[in-house]
């Protein structure tokens, strides 16, 4: 064969055998490669060997087999480097391998792998930040969303920080003129946590977490006006781009702190007598550690009247304790469900949704069906929907939800989907206790 026939056959016989069974894929790919590079620079370099014009055939094999042992030498210089590289590269890649298959005592995998609780999970239908709502947005920038209420296919929105009220139809679109920003800001915050559409009135009931107040008829031990936290009812009537406050009614339950008080309630007019069931954020009622034992979760319901002044409030009935299925470590917000029996809460710190029962006849709520679903994670599983404050039933299979602002304090991939609105899908389009499992 001429010198390049042999130059090609000698380099692709030394390095481009077959793989073995041990051998990795992508270091032998990579030597393949550079076996080929290495001919195909050979290759162009004999084509431009340099012969004189008109040299006899023996003169120029002669200076060919001189040049071809040259650059031979080069050649397997620039392969036994890639074999090197290649080597290199399998020891890494084996290393990992080990690593990966001895796993420490005790790690567990991420939960999303876990197949009953991929059952579990929501689907995420459609979102947009409140910020890209509204085609007025009146030069606010911070939007913390609270809860959320229906009414004749609209959603009517709060924020614990300003007094307006947000209008949006349910396909909640970009800068649609139909959304709307409804009230003036005033100085302070407004404090806003649930909302409820009271239809028999016309208005709408929005009710503040909890207000340092004084107790009538209670003094401290120097004499002096006693004060606790109790959450307060205001009720609106919506009049276009703006609304009117017809009365403003403490609520006749103490909670610990500013900060712990109502997270969600539901409105109920029942034989001309008119209820609210305010959802408490932390188990028992409570703050601090009781606050977070899971299991404990608690409603109080209360009743329109009168106190001895004569002014209005809402008058505490009884308290309501949650089905320990709804093992959350926090309680954010409480929706009824058209049927009027079945009721969804959504907790912060599980980025999760239970959906059980109320029975209003006796008002006590029911482990039925008693379902947990989770919000959707990351690729990564980690929790992105960390602020979920506000829900309300769209039908039966999908719910709509808010956000809060992020916390200082929390993961950066708690931001994107802040201050937001959601709409998701229950997993099985229903809620079956037979097709999946109750554990978190």
């Amino acid at each position: 064969a001429d010198p390049r026939t042999r130059l090609r056959l000698s380099v692709c016989s030394r390095h481009t055998s077959p793989p073995t069974k041990k051998s990795i894929n992508i270091p032998n790919t990579m030597r393949r490669t550079l076996a080929a590079l290495a001919i195909c620079l050979l290759v162009s370099h004999v084509a431009a060997v340099p012969v004189r014009d008109g040299a006899a055939p023996a003169e120029q094999a002669t200076s060919s087999e001189t040049w071809l042992s040259s650059w031979t030498g080069r050649a397997e210089k620039l392969v036994n480097s890639g074999i090197a590289i290649k080597d290199h590269l399998s020891t890494m890649v084996s290393s990992k391998s080990d690593a990966s298959a001895e796993k420490p005592v005790g790690k567990k995998a991420p939960i999303c792998e876990d197949l009953d609780w991929r059952k579990n999970s929501m689907r995420l239908l459609k979102e947009l930040r409140a910020e890209a709502l509204f085609k007025d947005t009146k030069e606010g920038q911070r939007f913390e969303l609270s809860g959320v209420a229906t009414l004749k296919d609209e959603m009517y929105m709060i924020f614990d920080s300003l007094d307006y009220i947000g209008k949006t139809d349910e396909m909640f679109e970009y800068r649609d003129p139909a959304n709307v920003l409804i009230g003036t800001q005033g100085k302070e915050e407004s404090g806003f946590e649930a909302i409820m559409a009271s239809e028999d009135t016309n208005t709408f009931l929005i009710v503040r977490e909890a207000v340092e107040s004084v107790k009538k008829g209670v003094t401290t031990k120097d004499g002096k006006p006693d004060t606790g936290f109790f959450p307060s009812v205001v009720e609106v009537s919506v009049n276009g781009d703006d609304y009117t406050t017809e009365a403003e009614c403490k609520f006749d339950y103490e909670y610990p702190s500013a900060s712990k008080g109502i997270e969600g309630a539901l409105y109920f007019s029942i034989d001309g007598q008119r209820y609210v069931l305010g959802l408490c954020e932390g188990n028992s009622c409570k703050d601090g550690a009781t606050g977070k034992e899971p299991g404990n979760g608690m409603a109080v319901l209360t009743q329109l009247s009168k106190d001895d002044d004569g002014e209005c409030i809402w008058k505490f009935v009884k308290e309501l304790p949650l089905p320990k299925s709804a093992f959350f470590q926090d309680y954010a917000d409480i929706a009824l469900h058209k049927d009027g029996k079945t009721v969804a809460i959504v907790s912060q710190e599980e980025a999760a949704i239970w959906v059980g029962g109320l029975d209003t006849e006796k008002w006590e709520f029911v482990d039925t069906p008693g379902m947990i679903y989770h919000f959707p994670r990351s690729i990564d599983c980690e929790v992105m929907y960390c602020n979920i404050e506000g829900v309300t039933f769209l039908d039966g299979n999908r719910i709509l939800t808010t956000s809060d602002a992020a916390k200082s304090s929390q993961s950066y991939n708690c931001v994107e989907k802040a201050q937001s609105v959601q709409v998701f899908s229950f997993p099985d389009g229903k809620w079956n206790p037979n097709t999946v499992k109750k554990e978190l």
